[in-house]
């Protein structure tokens, strides 16, 4: 079984457990048909091409595009090669473009996307200027499954009326989804029906979902001073379905990178209501963007910390309700899920009110009954699989390690409780043991940093853990001998073990420390 690369996987890891960032929202698949015939515009109902605005006449004749039944010209709606293999007569660009860049998807790399060719294209970038709502929907599903690097991010950035495109379809939508009476709308086939407005704003917060899917914080930044905050929060009445609830916390989740744009939804009237509403949906994909949003907020904003955890009633929620709504089957949660826990939970334990508050929720029970509980899972699990177990370890040991950091110095008996809770488990023990050896992935730093810590505030504790049982003993041997003697992908593992060993020769020199020692010599001779 192949071995990630490991300095893929402490970036990729590190980075998300900084930012709760995915790359990107997956491909927006189109449908063959977006609108059925008998919805579509009428001859008699355009005078002109519905994208280059060129009026018919004798030798420029009306044609519809027979995805979209938008009139266009011959020009705007040729004989394309895709329409002829789908048994169609004829696609708009923009729907051509479109099916094209389907074809493509899954074939392409991250890197080789580009937008260039629309940019150059007149009739395109007139289309988006157009009043027609689903034909403007279909150029941001253009772009937003283009926007995969950055050099598209700043070819689109260079074109302002796109932004102010999308910032106009998803007002419309919204009022129009929201509306009681929908009828009011409705003035002509090219203004929004139920079946066109949901999609065209999920096309546009999926633009801004890849859009700011980036550690470059200058894409954020641009929505953020563009005012799409505001319209974001308004995507989260309950009036909208769930799907585009989700997409919006996704979206601020990213733009929340941005350190006055995470001010700014932290201080929102309607942030708390809305994160609470949101981790009760129990719906997966919601509750892992919450969390990772919550996170992002702790991280960036402290102040912002006891309001993510409401201590007085609210309308929405009391802090303890917060906090089971996620711990509630928190062993059946979602592995993302209870990664973004643990990384929220990192932030707020910083805060001492905050900390003894979710200390008596038995969070730290939680925590460490969860590391345990991969021990004799771990052998089972595709690498695949593998990495994403990392990922929730890495962010749990994570945790304990800021914790015992921010507290060593001001607050001993605090941190002696949580070194015993670690070392009343062996099988947690277990598994940070070999994790500290396991430089394929990323848990071996917070591993290899919290038995440091153990052994340097809670010596005795940890020493009695490890020396009372043989299994136990005999793995962080040969863990920490593997983390010293030979050549360590992370120098950081190397710093930490290199330390318990010293501790532990000061301990018992004749013991433990001897063994390792031994080891270490019997290594050498054979090379």
């Amino acid at each position: 079984m192949a071995v990630p690369n490991p300095a893929d996987d402490i970036r990729k890891t590190e980075f998300a457990l900084k930012n709760g960032l995915d790359v990107a929202l997956s491909i927006s698949y189109p449908l063959k048909t977006l609108v059925e015939r008998s919805d579509w515009i009428e001859d008699n109902e355009a005078n002109s091409c519905m994208i280059c605005n060129g009026d018919f006449n004798l030798f420029n004749r009306r044609h519809h595009c027979r995805r979209c039944g938008r009139v266009t010209c011959d020009k705007c709606c040729p004989k394309s090669f895709f329409a002829e293999l789908s048994g169609q007569d004829r696609l708009c660009l923009v729907c051509n473009a479109v099916m094209e860049l389907d074809s493509k998807n899954g074939k392409l790399m991250a890197a080789d996307y580009d937008i260039m060719s629309y940019m150059q294209d007149q009739a395109m970038l007139v289309a988006i200027t157009r009043k027609d709502m689903v034909m403007c929907g279909e150029v941001v599903r253009l772009f937003q499954n283009s926007c995969r690097n950055d050099k598209v991010r700043e070819q689109i950035i260079s074109w302002p009326d796109f932004f102010t495109c999308v910032k106009q379809l998803m007002k419309k939508t919204i009022a129009f989804l929201t509306a009681k009476d929908k009828s009011t709308f409705f003035t002509s086939k090219s203004e929004l029906s139920q079946a066109t407005a949901s999609p065209i704003l999920a096309n546009c917060l999926g633009f801004i979902i890849n859009f700011t899917a980036t550690g470059t914080p200058k894409y954020p930044q641009f929505l953020f001073e563009n005012e799409f905050v505001d319209i974001l929060f308004t995507c989260l009445n309950k009036e909208l379905d769930l799907l585009r609830r989700e997409l919006a916390i996704w979206a601020l989740r990213n733009i929340s990178q941005y350190e006055k744009a995470a001010k700014a939804i932290a201080s929102h009237a309607d942030f708390n209501r809305a994160i609470y509403e949101s981790l009760g949906t129990n719906v997966k994909n919601i509750q892992d963007s919450t969390l990772a949003l919550m996170g992002t907020i702790a991280r960036i904003v402290p102040e912002a910390r006891v309001s993510l955890l409401p201590l007085n009633p609210l309308v929405c929620a009391k802090r303890n309700e917060t906090m089971s709504i996620v711990q509630t089957d928190f062993k059946n949660k979602s592995i993302l899920t209870q990664a973004y826990y643990f990384r929220l939970m990192t932030q707020l334990c910083k805060d001492v009110e905050l900390r003894n508050e979710i200390a008596s929720q038995n969070f730290f029970t939680l925590l460490v009954q969860t590391v345990a509980d991969f021990e004799k899972e771990e052998e089972k699990m595709s690498n695949n699989k593998n990495a994403y177990v990392n990922y929730v370890i890495g962010s749990a040991l994570n945790c304990l390690v800021q914790i015992i950091d921010t507290f060593k110095e001001d607050d001993d008996e605090f941190v002696q409780k949580v070194i015993k809770m670690c070392c009343s488990s062996t099988a947690f023990l277990n598994v940070i043991t070999k994790k500290i050896a396991d430089q394929g992935f990323y848990a071996c730093k917070p591993a290899s940093a919290l038995m440091k810590f153990m052994f340097s505030q809670g010596q005795e504790t940890i020493y009695k853990a490890i020396t009372g049982s043989k299994g136990l003993k005999k793995e962080f041997v040969k863990a920490i001998i593997a983390a010293t003697i030979k050549e360590f992908v992370y120098k950081e593992v190397t710093d930490n073990s290199m330390i318990v060993i010293k501790k532990i020769g000061k301990k018992d020199a004749a013991g433990m420390y001897k063994e390792i020692k031994d080891a270490v010599n019997e290594n050498k001779n054979d090379e």
